[in-house]
């Protein structure tokens, strides 16, 4: 079973999503690290985009074992060795559709910014909203090891 049957439905998986995304025009890679209970430490890379219904659609493109701390370079190192075509040479084909995050992100930190240091920005922006409030937060800076 684990040598026929399992691969056989990964690769069918595999496949449809292939002719998925062939079809989307921008992605967006996120990783998550974690170490089990016995120690041994992972790395999953999911790709994130929005469909043509307007539905945020998530899959796991792959697990890996990794063997040194999760840093930064350690990551990008991992993430340049998957078959995720980064530079064109896999079946994932992501090539020109990973959008460039540091604008996005300088920009949103901008309005951030300004709302949390003009108390009548924020009333407005609370007036404008539906739903439950809450307070505007750059973002977290976090290192687990």
């Amino acid at each position: 079973m684990t040598h026929t049957i399992l691969p056989n439905i990964y690769r069918e998986a595999k496949e449809r999503l292939f002719t998925e995304m062939a079809s989307v025009k921008h992605v967006a890679l996120t990783t998550d690290c974690w170490t089990s209970i016995s120690k041994e430490s992972y790395m999953t890379v999911t790709v994130h985009y929005v469909s043509e219904k307007q539905k945020m659609i998530s899959h796991v493109l792959n697990t890996i074992q990794l063997e040194e701390r999760h840093t930064s370079e350690n990551l990008a190192a991992q993430l340049m060795k998957l078959d995720l075509n980064l530079t064109g040479t896999s079946d994932w084909n992501l090539t020109g559709k990973i959008a460039d995050f540091f604008p996005i992100h300088a920009k949103c930190r901008y309005i951030v910014t300004y709302f949390n240091q003009s108390s009548i920005a924020t009333t407005k922006l609370h007036a404008l909203c539906t739903g439950p409030k809450s307070k505007l937060t750059k973002d977290v800076s976090t290192r687990w090891n």
